[in-house]
């Protein structure tokens, strides 16, 4: 097992490679379960379903199409880690969160894609 925890990782999303340049957190979409309580203690709890999928830091580079990006709506996107580790998000989509906000100073944006389901490859 390798020492290091984290570092490079590639991200293929429509089929074009990103230029991730800060943080990849990934969507489990593990069931939220919220703790039911009253007067005689501790009852048990609910779940509620929550949203799989990938939200990225990338720089973007000049050509990248980010209205065709958003027009893919079953997207495979991989996320291979530095340790080893890759998941699969499949049936995924470009949520444009904000209408897709581009800064153009810096060249970067946080693409944030949900999916229908999301796993170690």
């Amino acid at each position: 097992m390798p020492n290091q925890l984290g570092g490079v990782l590639h991200i293929i999303a429509g089929g074009q490679t990103l230029s991730v340049r800060g943080t990849v957190t990934v969507r489990l979409g593990l069931e939220e379960r919220e703790t039911v309580v009253g007067q005689s203690g501790v009852h048990g709890y609910t779940a509620t379903p929550t949203v799989p999928g990938l939200d990225v830091e990338v720089s973007v580079p000049p050509g990248f199409d980010l209205v065709a990006l958003h027009e893919v709506d079953n997207m495979m996107i991989q996320a291979d880690l530095r340790d080893g580790r890759s998941y699969i998000a499949r049936d995924a989509w470009y949520k444009a969160a904000g209408g897709g906000e581009f800064d153009a100073i810096t060249a970067g944006m946080t693409l944030n894609f949900d999916c229908k389901s999301i796993g170690p490859v």
